[in-house]
């Protein structure tokens, strides 16, 4: 049975699939006018939609620390999984992103104590094998550049921690708050990069960020956070990977595309992996940190 935390981080993972949705409406801005233009329409949205709760919840100076930290965590995984994409292409930084549940589950045992589930553990492996089957077709022995492989697996690493931030530090604060100073916070931070990639324009720019700050952030995270204070972190990485198979929903009922028997397969495998870690089970204590500092 599917709970309210496990249904907002699977309707939110499942927003991400408008990603490539709204890249490809503006393929001629540069990613950092993309991203700089998301979070401007996002903090925007939300400035208006929120003002008289924000402006009565200031922040005192811990939390402006922790969500700047988080911020940067945030910007980090995007810049590393964007330089990945412009490398290694699409397929690959797919694949290697596709480590955020496994990663996820460890740094939940490590980091917050979390006592490790089997199911959790078979999920994200799972989803490991189901995004690369997904993925596999746009793999080519040309496109393997070692710093782009290594930047998807940063991303990877830094999307993890993020959940692992949150839920260590930042469950007082409201989802849509969050995202709202999350955003905020990295404009700053985009400054410096303009002066490597200059601003790069066209007139199909504004749809392009109000699909990406609407939809992919406003509604993805706001969606994500409000389900992630739900339900245990090793849930996480794993139910957000519905986003890889959005995508091949949306091509066989709009474009009439025929996907492959390991884009079939890769999906099925995603999907068994979400439904496992919905299950109500007990979890097995393989690693506990807790019980290893008594000894």
């Amino acid at each position: 049975m599917m709970g309210k935390g496990e249904l907002q981080i699977f309707l939110g993972a499942s927003l991400f699939a408008f990603i490539p949705v709204a890249i490809s409406l503006d393929p001629a801005s540069s990613m950092v006018s993309l991203l700089t233009g998301r979070l401007v329409v996002a903090v925007v949205v939300l400035g208006i939609i929120k003002g008289k709760g924000l402006g009565a919840r200031a922040l005192n100076k811990s939390q402006f620390i922790k969500l700047t930290v988080w911020s940067v965590l945030m910007l980090g995984a995007m810049l590393s999984y964007f330089y990945a994409i412009a490398v290694t292409g699409m397929a690959v930084s797919a694949s290697l992103l596709g480590m955020q549940p496994l990663l996820l589950v460890l740094m939940s045992v490590v980091f917050l104590k979390e006592r490790l589930s089997i199911l959790a553990v078979a999920g994200a492996l799972l989803t490991l094998v189901g995004v690369y089957l997904i993925t596999s077709a746009g793999l080519s022995g040309n496109n393997f550049f070692l710093y782009g492989m290594v930047a998807a697996i940063f991303s990877a690493f830094l999307l993890g921690l993020i959940f692992v931030f949150q839920k260590k530090h930042l469950m007082e604060i409201d989802a849509m708050d969050a995202v709202f100073y999350q955003s905020l916070l990295q404009l700053p931070l985009l400054i410096p990069l303009f002066l490597f990639y200059p601003p790069q324009f066209s007139s199909d720019y504004f749809i392009a960020i109000t699909l990406l700050g609407l939809v992919c952030t406003v509604g993805s995270y706001g969606l994500i956070y409000s389900g992630a204070k739900k339900v245990s972190t090793q849930k996480i990485g794993v139910l957000q990977c519905i986003e890889y198979v959005i995508p091949v929903f949306i091509g066989i009922l709009i474009f009439n595309e025929t996907p492959g028997t390991t884009v079939c397969v890769g999906s099925a495998l995603i999907l068994a992996a979400s439904s496992m870690v919905m299950m109500k089970t007990k979890t097995a204590r393989i690693y506990n940190p807790k019980r290893l500092s008594s000894i």
